[in-house]
């Protein structure tokens, strides 16, 4: 039989055995369960994620587990323990699913059975629902399979990792223990029902899975207890079937009912939960664990604007683009732009991300400015239930290089390309075209005098220009010219 099966079959005898869902006291992007198959088969192989507000549901964001039961998040990846005929493992994958590996720990490393998860973002502990607490890196190094002995006649189950202690459940009571692995575990909490399928913990409080034998059905409860020992309350949710899975961001509770096929929900409140729903999500594949995410997924924005120089009161369009720094998730919502100096946007300074066709999301507005200089950009993200919000900042040259404070040859040396209006008089249209365009200038107005009547025209040549030589201006800027006919000396 599976450790599933046994911890079934314990719990009809009224010993309480499981799986781990994983806490954090901030706000969380995704809501993520295992699903272990319906009954006892043991043979569920999918994971499914949710938004948090229960939209964006996927039964099958990951495919590859093997009888998954305990799952916990650090922020940057999932972790999950495996049994699939007796076979036991912990897998890991990133947030958005990608990158997979039902055996990240495996083998020696794990000595035996793995019943549930929990990481303080250093390590990842588990328990094997005999006796020991086992302890290993995020990255997958350093394990230890026995790191913590509980003791003859103890048998761990539930774990969550909380200020420095694991809280540790147990038939009729839940343990306390260093995460550093001494001193020796102590009682936390004796109970009336059976406990220790699941536990989480946040903004001060410890909760748990618990059977109440002996009730009537549905007799099964979400439990929690002050960290400090105080305000046991055993009945924090109650009409609940049989719970296997429980987790929280100290705003929000959410728990596994594995029997009702449901992950629930209830808004964190003192005394009593409150907005209860025991059917939040809806799975008939065999939930057992669930987690969160422990953080809103950062993000980072970047500006351009392209040209980055141009003429005093030309347009440039400024692009702001923004990157998810824990998966390949979108970003969607609203940029805002703020300028300074005296450059202003045509056309208003927010617009709407978008997706880009290489990743993350983007949006432009129009930027110019009425006056000379370099001009700066900010760009702030405003964020959306799964990203955080990030601000970019950026600038533009409007006018002269030396202007914005830029030296050096055309654009060499990170300096944009400029304008150095050439010596253009007494060269002929054609030779003034190449002039202009060697110099990054093109060629504007051409002001040609007029033919009297019965007289030919002298071959032309500059008479004039607009822009005295010498005059730096910014890369593509016109110059305007007189012709004039060359006289001809005999």
């Amino acid at each position: 039989m599976t450790h599933l099966r046994l911890a079934r079959a314990a719990l009809a005898l009224a010993a309480a055995v499981g799986a781990l869902a994983a806490c954090a006291p901030i706000a969380s992007a995704y809501v993520y369960w295992t699903d272990n198959g319906p009954g006892t088969s043991s043979t569920g192989t999918t994971i499914g994620r949710a938004n948090n507000d229960g939209s964006g549901v996927t039964g099958t964001l990951i495919t590859s587990a093997s009888g998954p039961g305990g799952i916990v998040s650090d922020g940057i990846h999932i972790y999950w323990a495996n049994d699939n005929a007796g076979v036991f493992s912990i897998g890991r994958a990133n947030l958005d699913g990608s990158g997979a590996n039902p055996n990240f720990i495996s083998g020696t490393a794990i000595s035996g059975v793995v019943f549930a998860v929990t990481t303080d973002g250093t390590y990842i502990y588990w328990t094997d629902g005999t006796r020991y607490i086992g302890r290993v890196r995020v990255d997958g190094s350093a394990a230890v399979a026995h790191f913590i002995d509980m003791g003859s006649g103890h048998a761990p189950f539930g774990i969550t990792a909380y200020g420095g202690v694991l809280y540790v459940g147990e038939s009729a009571q839940i343990m306390s223990v260093s995460s550093a692995g001494s001193p020796a575990p102590t009682v936390f909490t004796s109970i009336s029902g059976f406990a220790g399928t699941s536990l989480a913990a946040a903004n001060g409080y410890v909760y748990w899975t618990e059977n109440i034998l002996g009730n009537p059905t549905p007799d099964g409860v979400i439990g929690r207890e002050r960290v400090n020992g105080t305000g046991l309350d055993e009945n924090y949710v109650s009409g609940l079937t049989y719970p296997t899975g429980v987790a929280t961001d100290g705003n929000e509770l959410y728990w596994v009912d594995h029997t009702a096929g449901a992950i629930g929900r209830a808004t964190v409140g003192s005394p009593g939960a409150t907005n209860v729903q025991p059917t939040f999500i809806s799975d008939t594949g065999g939930p057992w664990g669930v987690a969160i995410d422990s953080a809103i997924d950062a993000t980072h924005t970047t500006v351009s604007c392209n040209p980055p120089s141009l003429a005093v009161g030309s347009v440039s369009a400024c692009t702001a683009m923004v990157s998810d720094s824990a998966s390949t998730s979108i970003a969607t919502g609203n940029i805002v732009f703020g300028g300074g100096g005296s450059s202003y946007f045509s056309g208003g300074n927010s617009c709407t991300l978008t997706p880009r066709p290489g990743g993350g999301a983007s949006c432009t507005v129009a930027a110019a400015s009425s006056g000379p200089g370099a001009q700066p950009l900010t760009a702030a993200y405003s964020g959306d239930p799964v990203h955080a919000p990030s601000t970019g900042a950026g600038s533009f040259c409007a006018g002269t290089a030396a202007q914005c404070g830029t030296t050096g040859p055309g654009g060499r040396g990170g300096t944009p390309p400029t304008c150095k209006v050439p010596k253009l008089k007494g060269k002929t249209l054609a030779t003034a075209r190449r002039l202009l365009a060697a110099a990054n200038c093109r060629l504007g107005r051409i002001v040609r005098p007029r033919a009297r009547k019965g007289h030919a025209l002298a071959p032309l040549v500059v008479g004039s220009q607009r822009l005295q030589p010498g005059t730096v201006l910014p890369s593509g800027s016109t110059v305007g010219v007189r012709l004039t006919a060359r006289h001809r000396h005999r």
